[in-house]
């Protein structure tokens, strides 16, 4: 009985540390320790549907949310369009803007520090 008790405790120990780190996860701290610990977490390239769905558009306006290192925000700045990217990670962000500088779009992309769950703005038209 007093084993059981005891790994009971440790079980419960476990989970509780366990549901810390995962909440840890969804929180800004937790995506820019992501982005810190690797040089590139995304490939750089272009959502695959994105590029499918937007290919044959004309240029516009265009919201990224979750922009994250800015692939898709770059490649529809590439094809003229005006795109802000927004973010949870600051270090997302930083390394968004360098991409978009390096790809020649810095002046058709903006990079905007956000947590969408509180996120609010006046409706904007063109």
């Amino acid at each position: 009985m007093i084993n059981a008790d005891l790994i009971e405790e440790e079980t419960h120990v476990a989970l509780s540390t366990h549901r810390a780190e995962l909440a840890d996860l969804f929180e800004q701290p937790g995506w820019d320790d992501r982005y810190a610990a690797r040089e590139v977490i995304w490939s750089g390239r272009v959502n695959p549907q994105l590029a499918a769905e937007a290919a044959d558009l004309e240029p516009a306006r265009a919201l990224d949310v979750g922009s994250g290192e800015g692939a898709d925000a770059i490649w529809l700045a590439e094809r003229g369009w005006s795109v802000t990217g927004i973010d949870f990670s600051t270090v997302a962000l930083e390394r968004a803007a360098k991409h978009a500088a390096a790809a020649g779009v810095s002046e058709r992309t903006q990079w905007r520090h956000v947590d969408v769950r509180t996120f609010n703005t006046p409706e904007q038209r063109a």
